[in-house]
């Protein structure tokens, strides 16, 4: 019996050894999106910072010549950093998240969007752009706050590990459901504002994208709920 109950011990140990493990793995994922979101991030605000500073200065009017090569160069930043964003989807594609995904994919395409609109315009700074600019840098701060909620809730879960089979641990996405829905939640809110504001242009390319988009979140949500319905039934 005494050698029984000390075999039961050391697998409990194995299993909450292995939960640890899984955790702070995922947490070390999680640390590794928050710093490339960052950069990121800073390369952004630089350019942000200047379009701003252009409007202010000029206006919706032409710009000389010095300050066109400026935006011609933060037209190139902001594709450059489309296509990080581009890459960082691709990694947390692989971690098994839904909404995670779907929400740095329009971030993707809203850098590119706004790198095209400065290309097209060229000689002068739109008052959408700015805007544009400033939606971009509070969406990767919301992002960045949803992280580092999600790396908390994995630091202390591994710091008290529950029993149970560390397999699913593992299997786990990269965030969990309630924190995908509420992501796109904000999405939600935050494209509602973006439609009504671009309602004015019907036929421009921003209103276009931002009306698929937003069929584009209705079919993720319901995509999310049949997943969590599918789990529920696998519980019962």
């Amino acid at each position: 019996q005494q050698a029984l109950e000390e075999l039961q011990k050391a697998q409990q140990q194995v299993e909450q050894q292995q939960q640890q493990n899984a955790s702070k793995a995922k947490q070390e994922a999680l640390m590794n999106v928050e710093l490339e979101i960052k950069e990121i991030l800073a390369g952004h605000q630089v350019q942000q910072l200047l379009l701003e500073a252009l409007f202010s200065e000029y206006g919706e009017d032409d710009l000389p010549r010095s300050a066109r090569v400026k935006l011609r160069k933060a037209a190139m930043a902001e594709e450059n950093i489309s296509i990080r964003a581009d890459d960082l989807l691709l990694e947390i594609a692989q971690a098994g998240a839904d909404s995670f995904p779907f929400y740095i994919l329009s971030l993707m395409e809203d850098h590119m969007l706004l790198a095209e609109q400065l290309t097209a315009s060229s000689t002068f700074v739109k008052e959408q752009d700015v805007e544009l600019g400033k939606y971009l840098s509070e969406s990767w701060i919301e992002l960045l706050d949803v992280i580092a909620t999600e790396r908390e809730r994995e630091r202390q879960q591994s710091e008290n590990p529950q029993q149970g089979d560390p397999q699913d641990e593992e299997d786990t996405p990269l965030v969990q459901f309630a924190t995908e829905l509420q992501l796109l939640k904000r999405m939600q809110l935050a494209l509602a504002k973006r439609i009504k504001n671009a309602q004015d242009a019907p036929k421009s390319a921003e209103f276009k994208q931002l009306i698929e988009r937003q069929n584009e979140l209705q079919l993720q949500y319901e995509s999310m709920i049949r997943r969590l319905s599918s789990a529920n039934d696998k519980t019962k």
